[in-house]
């Protein structure tokens, strides 16, 4: 048996015996206690001049934990306030880690906002992304070889740039710091009328879970979804990822319309359209490899529409018509644009590196695993992959990383009611590991709910066998979870929640494909 399918054996969880007692303690007194902040009003959506929310830009303690360090950073939030006299304040959470909810997350607040009135939505950006010290560096330039993106021979110069220019303060850039931040504005924002809740999807959701250890009684509430448990390492979401797409192809097998076109067994055949195009350059003419193929799909994969498409594009692959051939080269515009610029102001991938391999990489499981090798193994086997895994370990090896051992790994010991959504498909956060936050979050107002048929994203991608005026079903479970955090459950919706259609019609065509028909 390969290596990488011995260590997926023995680690079905992150999760060791010992955890359980491996719990953090937050700080007594909090120190946020007493803590204001101001308010200006803005956009909600950023450029739009739109005045329809209010920003602050609140300087913070550099070093929460570190009472003669008089130092701030700046930290900038946003909230778009209530239509009703307010009884809810929701405080959404970003991924990444390096995602910006200030940029990100407008769409969405308003989205709540319009089903749940008299609720407050607040978003802030971690710190090291947005408008909160984003972590950059100059080979981020349009005028760089690489454009807005950095490439490996740029990151020595880029380490070392950052390095030079922040000192001990890159040592403040942590999702601790970043959870006291959260408890300062709450308790700087709260009221006596209205109950407080956190939302966070993926590293927001571990952002959360560390939000709950330094701040266990703080809220009324905490939802989190695609879930990153507090032990996590981020080694095993490639081979999760192709596993959760070898578990999408039996689906296709089983499939009446699926399996009419790639055959009870669709992941052997995806297996040999990748095996042509390595060995007899089969539908390469227009630059696609198997490794793009293979990534493409990993990224497909994070979505109901995506995995939806996934066989789809076996198959024109397999076939590798001109007008097959075309429709790939599409599915890859689809994804990814046209290369050019992008907002670099909401995201920063230094602080994706910064905090993954600071906390979200190193693991007792991988003690003494030669990981170049194991990335040789799974390379060697896996259909469905990103393919970042060597370039990670190049990065990981020159990262200046920052240790935080009182926090890092540790659980939170908490009664505060808890909503845990979690798709079986998950490519990143995969199912198998997500469910170890059941041995530790087990209170009697704690609730976790698996989803079939849904991957990465499930407050906004689990649609529900009625007419399109219903609520997906995640969504439907988090403004429940709202109305009364200590109610029981209502998870009828579960059941009703639909199964991936794998001929989902010829918007799905035109728009990943730029066909009228998804498979012909």
């Amino acid at each position: 048996m390969r290596s990488w399918l011995i260590l997926l054996a023995t680690a079905t969880t992150a999760c060791h015996p010992d955890d359980k007692l491996d719990t953090a303690e937050p700080l007594a007194p909090a120190p946020w206690a007493g803590w204001t902040a101001s308010w200006q009003p803005c956009s909600l959506v950023e450029g739009a001049d739109d005045g329809l929310a209010e920003c602050s830009a609140t300087p913070m303690p550099l070093f929460w934990e570190d009472p003669d360090d008089d130092r701030t950073i700046e930290i900038h939030a946003k909230r778009l306030p209530a239509q009703q006299p307010a009884d809810r304040q929701l405080w959404l959470l970003d991924g990444g880690p390096g995602a910006s909810g200030l940029y990100d997350f407008p769409a969405r607040m308003a989205y709540i906002q319009e089903r749940y009135p008299s609720a407050e939505i607040y978003t802030l950006d971690h710190r090291g992304t947005g408008y909160s010290e984003r972590l950059g560096c100059d080979a981020e330039g349009l005028t760089t070889p690489s454009g807005e993106s950095i490439t490996s021979s740029e990151y020595p110069g880029c380490i070392a740039q950052i390095q030079d220019e922040l000192g001990d303060r890159l040592e403040a850039y942590t999702s601790t710091l970043s959870s006291y931040d959260l408890a300062a504005y709450i308790e700087a924002t709260r009221s006596a009328e209205a109950q407080v809740f956190a939302w966070g999807g993926s590293y927001g959701s571990y952002w959360a879970q560390r939000y709950l250890a330094v701040a266990p009684t703080q809220a009324d509430g905490v939802i989190i979804e695609g879930i990153a448990p507090t032990d996590t390492t981020l080694i095993l979401s490639e081979p999760y990822t192709n596993l959760a797409a070898q578990e999408l192809f039996s689906r296709c097998g089983q499939d009446e319309v699926c399996s009419g076109y790639l055959g009870d067994d669709p992941w052997a055949s995806l297996g040999a359209a990748l095996e042509r195009m390595d060995k007899e350059d089969h539908c390469t003419s227009s630059g696609l490899s198997s490794s793009l193929v293979s990534s493409l799909l990993a990224y497909l994969m994070y979505s109901r529409s995506g995995m939806a498409v996934i066989p789809a594009a076996a198959y024109r692959l397999d076939r590798c018509s001109a007008d097959d051939e075309a429709a790939l080269v599409n599915l890859y515009y689809a994804l990814f644009g046209d290369g050019g610029s992008w907002d670099i102001e909401a995201y920063s991938i230094l602080l994706q590196h910064h905090v993954m391999f600071s906390e979200m990489w190193a693991h007792p499981d991988f003690e003494g695993v030669d990981l170049d090798a194991w990335y040789d193994d799974l390379y060697d086997e896996a259909l469905v992959v990103k393919g970042y895994g060597h370039s990670k370990l190049e990065i990981y090896e020159q990262w200046p990383l920052y240790q935080d051992a009182s926090w890092d790994d540790r659980w939170a010991q908490t009664e505060t009611p808890m909503l845990m959504l979690q798709g079986e498909l998950d490519p990143v956060t995969p199912h198998a590991l997500a469910q170890g936050v059941t041995e530790h979050f087990d209170g009697a107002h704690q609730h976790w709910v698996s989803f079939e048929h849904s991957a990465h994203s499930t407050s906004f991608d689990t649609p529900v066998v009625s007419d399109d005026s219903e609520e997906p079903c995640g969504f439907q479970l988090v403004l429940g979870f709202m109305a009364d955090p200590t109610a029981a459950l209502d998870r009828a919706c579960v059941e009703r929640t639909l199964p991936i259609d794998f001929d989902p019609g010829q918007f799905y065509a035109e728009h990943y494909f730029g066909t009228e028909g998804l498979w012909d």
